[in-house]
């Protein structure tokens, strides 16, 4: 549906530009009939070629990669199928609807209609001719100064996307419906202490409910208690349209709130993120080959991330776990001729115990273990009286056999690549200070943790691998998408240089989409980045229509004639498929559903990339066209000279 809506704005364009030139020969006197033949296969190639670029505008987000790829795969296939279709309903359906209009007479609400259309019609044309023209003419006449300050906005507003004061987020922010604080206990901790923390975070969070009458935000308070050592509160939060307060600012209350509580190993806040799930804005890996040498040098990195201003909930998950003892068997044990594995296995019999029989009752199947009596698997203090047998029945105190040192056991033990590695992660606030952490952490933190600690690598993974490995991807596909482009309308027009005319709006409408941003408020994401993509091919359709209007008047008139005619007479359909794209993308844009948080951004980019982009179709086009003609000209008197 979302791309539907998407395409319903750009499936009419060409709609508009087939009917705008059927009436043109109309205005020129020929029969119905014959005006929408001639007015459709005059104008077939550059909408054929225009269907085309868009369509390749969007294959690249059908590579995706990850989550996000397979979260956005429908978009691009609904969209490329309804440009296929829309084709020949230009070409075809169209101008047969149009050949064979109804010749009755015309009712009076349609006389009235059409007594309106045709005075905006008037006025339309007296902007073009009053505004337009000379402005255009100024334009032309000053086409290197208008490409300057063309330059000198592209510079100023691609500059400012991309700096700190917005940044570059993986996926937008969405109104969640829970936010949870995950609390993670001593692995020694037992079920009475964790109650006890878990009964203190309740009770603090239903202290923070009433001073700051949360009641009205959220529907309540859930508690849970996984296993021995984590602890997850959740705060169901109300609908967006129901509440003031949005999930951030509940989780800087909460935090607050809470503060440090003596004998947590770490507290962090979350809430939904969008598709991939709650995961940190960043994730490093540290890795190395000594095991002690890794857990001094993450302590050393969480502590120094710690210092940031914009990080929160920094942690990491390094956990040596409950503590172990570790037998070594004496030559006494191998004079007796026991194992290792034969002295693990009794000492798991003796406290696990030893399956002595499986028998049925009903249909349950039932196992019966032998082991030692509860008190003497409670106390260690009973390995001293416990006695190993060898195979011939020989038994001998356990301590005699076996050497006893006391460890700790790792939880979990954490892998990438075959690597032991530590991974420390943090959110950030606010979403715009990303590359500037980012930025500190490559460039500062982590060649001084190297320093400190020779031989310490590390990776970015979590949000920034799928970040990197998604922008790649995207970026990767839109040079091919370029280089297809370029071919096709180097098809088109004959020519090797004309093709980057139409191609050079396609820079100029990031420039709508970094303002649309700004206006609306939205960080820059990956998906305004699919957005901006995807806008290529619709920023080149205009510029395409207006080129080949104007190589076909070349026969007859000068290069500056020719292009300034195109501009007058492309002014009317280039404006109407501007606005109905753009019309078309509104209603996403004012969406207010969670379901359209993550679709707003491509919205946006699409809609005023758009919308400010045919201003510079309407001007450094045809400056760049006059611009080329100039360059062709100095080469051709250089020849005539040599």
């Amino acid at each position: 549906m979302f791309g539907f809506l998407i395409v319903l704005g750009i499936v009419v364009d060409d709609a508009i530009v087939v009917g705008e030139n059927i009436h043109e020969y109309r205005q020129q006197g020929m029969n119905i009939l014959k005006a929408a033949i001639t007015g459709a296969k005059d104008i077939s190639k550059p909408v054929i070629f225009s269907i085309l670029t868009n369509i390749l505008a969007f294959i690249p987000l059908l590579f995706m990669p990850g989550t996000t790829g397979k979260f956005w795969w429908p978009l691009p296939v609904v969209v490329i199928v309804i440009l296929t279709v829309s084709l020949f309903e230009a070409l075809l359906i169209l101008p047969a609807h149009l050949g064979h209009l109804s010749r009755n007479s015309i009712s009076s609400a349609g006389k009235k209609l059409k007594s309106w259309q045709q005075s905006f019609a008037v006025k339309f044309n007296d902007f073009i001719n009053k505004r337009y023209k000379p402005f255009l003419e100024l334009c032309l006449h000053h086409r290197y100064i208008t490409l300057s300050i063309a330059l000198a906005l592209l510079i100023v507003v691609g500059g400012y996307g991309l700096s700190d004061h917005m940044g570059m987020i993986m996926m937008p922010e969405v109104s969640a419906d829970e936010i949870e604080a995950g609390v993670r206990l001593p692995v020694n901790t037992t079920p009475d202490q964790a109650a006890k923390f878990a009964n203190k975070i309740t009770e603090s969070t239903h202290r923070m409910f009433e001073e700051h009458n949360l009641w009205d935000v959220a529907e309540g308070i859930k508690t849970n208690v996984r296993g021995q050592n984590f602890i997850d509160v959740e705060i169901v939060m109300k609908p967006p349209d129901e509440r003031d307060m949005t999930a951030q600012e509940v989780i800087e209350l909460w935090r607050d709130e809470i503060g440090d509580i003596e004998g947590v190993d770490q507290i962090s806040f979350e809430a939904e993120r969008g598709p991939g799930g709650a995961r940190a804005d960043i994730s490093v890996d540290l890795s190395h080959t000594d095991i002690e040498i890794l857990e001094k040098a993450s302590r050393t990195f969480l502590e120094r991330v710690k210092s940031f201003e914009s990080t929160r909930d920094v942690s990491d998950n390094y956990n040596r776990g409950k503590p172990q003892f570790d037998f070594r068997l004496l030559r006494e044990g191998h004079n007796l001729e026991l194992s290792p594995t034969e002295v693990g296995r009794q000492i798991r019999d003796a406290f696990y115990g030893s399956l002595a029989m499986r028998y049925l009752r009903g249909t349950n199947e039932i196992e019966v273990r032998v082991k030692l009596p509860l008190e003497e698997r409670k106390d260690l203090f009973h390995l001293e009286d416990f006695i190993i047998r060898n195979r011939d029945g020989v038994e001998a105190p356990f301590m005699d056999v076996v050497s006893q040192e006391q460890g700790e056991a790792f939880t979990s033990i954490n892998r990438r690549d075959g690597r032991r590695v530590v991974t420390v992660s943090m959110d950030v606030e606010p979403k715009s200070a990303m590359n500037r952490v980012m930025k500190s952490i490559n460039e500062d933190m982590l060649p001084q943790l190297r320093a400190d600690f020779p031989g310490i690598t590390w990776s970015f993974e979590g949000r920034q691998a799928e970040m990197r490995e998604s922008t790649a991807v995207l970026w990767g596909g839109f040079t091919l998408v370029l280089i297809a482009m370029y071919t096709l309308l180097a098809v088109a027009f004959g020519s090797y240089t004309q093709p980057l005319i139409v191609m050079s709006a396609i820079p100029f409408g990031i420039i709508g989409a970094v303002i649309g941003h700004i206006l609306l408020g939205y960080d820059l994401s990956l998906i305004s980045m699919m957005g901006v993509i995807a806008l290529s091919g619709v920023v080149v359709n205009d510029s395409l229509i207006m080129i080949d209007y104007a190589n076909k008047k070349r026969s007859k008139f000068s290069a500056f004639e020719s292009i300034h005619e195109a501009g007058i007479r492309r002014f009317r359909p280039i404006i109407l498929t501007t606005l109905t794209t753009f019309g078309g993308l509104t209603p996403i844009i004012l969406e207010t559903s969670r379901q359209a948080y993550y679709l707003i951004p491509m919205a946006i980019s699409l809609g005023f990339g758009i919308l400010f982009a045919t201003s510079i179709i309407l001007v450094l086009v045809p400056c760049f066209y006059m611009i080329l003609e100039d360059i062709s000209s100095i080469s051709f008197l250089r020849k005539f000279r040599q």
